[in-house]
Parts: C-alpha cells; structure tokens; sequence
C-alpha cells in the first residue's frame, strides 16, 4: 500500500517544526546519555542530538511522508541503536496542511535488558491547527 499526498498552496509556504527531549520518565537522563532523533524525507535530512537538545528544525514546504530514526548509543558495543515507537507513535509521519509540529520523547523502560543496557522507546505527539 502507497501513500499519496498532493500538496496544496497552503502547505508549500508553512513551516513545521520538529522538537525532540529526554523525557523524565523511569529516570531517563540517568540511564540515557547519548541521543538523537534524524528526520528525514527523499534528499532533506536533519538531526536533533543530545549535544544540541534545544535545537528545533524548522522546514518550509513539507508534505507527505517523513521518516523518523530515533536511537540510544550503546557505549558497551560502541554502536547505535534504533528505538521502536510505543503503540500509538509510529517512525513514518504523513504530513497535511494541518500539520504544524512535531515532539519526539525519548524514554528508558522501566528494566534494562540482560546485559544492563537501557531499553527505551519514544513517543510522537503531532501538533495541528
């Protein structure tokens, strides 16, 4: 199944912004150091990391679908990994002329894993007019 949208004037011209944060949850910040969330869509990609937290992605003329990469750096392997959403989020965003912003939370699980590494998700929460 494909996913088609036609943008129109309206959505050509608006900005939507993209936030990312450690949330608070199951002491997220104690057992998550290393993050960062990577919006991509065709040849247009950004990323949110915890060395610039703050920053916010603002993109102009944004339509249709986005993909999303949220990971946890595993210092132990010395890799990246990639965080599954929570049952109402997805990684795969389509956008619409009322679509205004983006949040991505970043959450450890309450038990870490067998070998002690945090298990985390993350939730999306998509802001309209």
């Amino acid at each position: 199944m494909s996913n088609l949208y036609i943008a129109d004037s309206n959505t050509l011209e608006k900005k939507i912004e993209f936030w990312a944060y450690l949330s608070p949850q199951n002491n997220s910040f104690k057992k998550i150091k290393n993050w960062r969330v990577i919006v991509s869509q065709e040849n247009w990609s950004e990323t949110i990391t915890n060395e610039n937290p703050n920053k916010k992605i603002e993109k102009k003329g944004l339509n249709g679908l986005v993909n999303v990469s949220v990971e946890i750096y595993c210092s132990k392997k010395n890799l990246w990994k990639n965080l599954i959403p929570v049952d109402d989020s997805t990684n795969r965003i389509e956008f619409n002329s009322k679509c205004i912003s983006i949040v991505f939370g970043i959450f450890a699980e309450k038990k870490a894993d067998s070998n002690q590494k945090p298990k985390a998700k993350f939730w999306t929460s998509l802001e309209t007019k």
